[in-house]
């Protein structure tokens, strides 16, 4: 390993065809391997320089610095502006997520009941990020920057907290974390609406295609790159789709090549990005229903449970793929410029 002074080191092992088959042709892989020999680390936390202002009124706190603003709005990051590019969609800021739009083995057997589907348990949890509210927000400077604390209060929740330090080179890190109570959780996470124009996706984890908890192997650790369109798993129901998981950074572009960066500041990360929020994909039992948001969905996730399938049409997940309650979780990512 001393040709990699840095940084993870994985090494795969592929099994390819060297001459063409009736099935495939030369230079097709059959299978592929990895091991990780040097684990990931943690991003590098850049030093503060420069001058940095906040301004708090209530829960809402402005920051000001060199060619970059911030907004805090009820909690929730309600912008960040680059020069002046504006990332965040207008009325679709940064808050708790708890909810993803079920999938059939989710629905189990009320996929043939479709019109009691709302009385399904875990629709508690679109519930309760519909309804997470803050309780409290406090803003101090420190050396690092101005720091941002955020108290949330839901239903089937408890210690929900969203930390933000804001450094001066324009640089985000958020640190949240929640613990549910009594009911078998969904997801942990943070979600936003960004601006339709950043549609170009460039990620360091599982991938080219979807993986989860539970279906993530086939998922080769590499750089991959797609649009946002791309991203999206088109099932003949309307259902959670595209998520990538094991994912230490993203880079989200526009046509310019600017946009944001995501690193995974502790644990990786698993994310989704696409053109319907999770309550409109949830709602939708048609591909033709869905008409597309004027802005791309970026759920960024700490943890998320598996999908199961064992049983066709039935989650019945594994005890190491299940998100259970009174346990807390927690994640840190860091959102800088592009």
């Amino acid at each position: 390993l001393s040709d990699y002074p840095e940084g993870e080191v994985i090494l795969t092992v592929s099994f390819i065809l060297n001459v063409d088959k009736p099935w495939a042709e030369a230079g097709y892989e059959q299978s592929f391997n990895q091991f990780i020999l040097r684990e990931v680390t943690a991003a590098k936390r850049n030093p503060a320089k420069g001058d940095l202002k906040f301004l708090k009124s209530g829960s809402n706190v402005n920051i000001i610095g060199k060619d970059f603003t911030a907004k805090i709005t009820a909690g929730a990051l309600s912008s960040l502006k680059y020069g002046e590019k504006e990332i965040i969609e207008e009325g679709s800021p940064l808050r708790p997520d708890f909810f993803r739009a079920l999938t059939d083995n989710d629905r189990e057997y009320l996929n043939f009941v479709p019109m009691i589907n709302g009385i399904h348990p875990l629709y508690q949890w679109k519930r309760t990020t519909a309804m997470t509210v803050a309780s409290s927000v406090k803003a101090q400077s420190t050396p690092s920057g101005v720091e941002v604390t955020v108290k949330w209060k839901a239903p089937f929740v408890a210690g929900v907290s969203t930390t933000y330090l804001f450094s001066p080179a324009g640089e985000v890190t958020v640190k949240h974390s929640a613990m549910g109570l009594l009911l078998p959780m969904l997801k942990v996470g943070m979600r936003m609406g960004i601006k339709s124009t950043f549609d170009n996706a460039e990620w360091y984890g599982r991938g080219p295609h979807e993986t989860y908890l539970d279906r993530k192997t086939g998922g080769k650790i590499a750089k991959h790159e797609m649009s946002v369109a791309e991203l999206e798993h088109r099932y003949m129901r309307p259902q959670e789709n595209g998520h990538r998981t094991d994912v230490r950074n993203l880079t989200v572009t526009d046509a310019s090549g600017s946009g944001i960066r995501i690193d995974a500041m502790d644990i990786p990360f698993g994310f989704n990005l696409g053109y319907y929020n999770p309550e409109k994909l949830d709602k939708a039992e048609h591909l033709y229903e869905l008409v597309k948001d004027n802005h791309i969905t970026l759920c960024i996730d700490g943890a998320m449970r598996g999908v199961g399938g064992d049983m066709p049409g039935c989650a019945h997940l594994h005890k190491e793929y299940r998100l259970n309650s009174h346990k807390k979780i927690e994640f840190e990512f860091r959102i800088s410029k592009k």
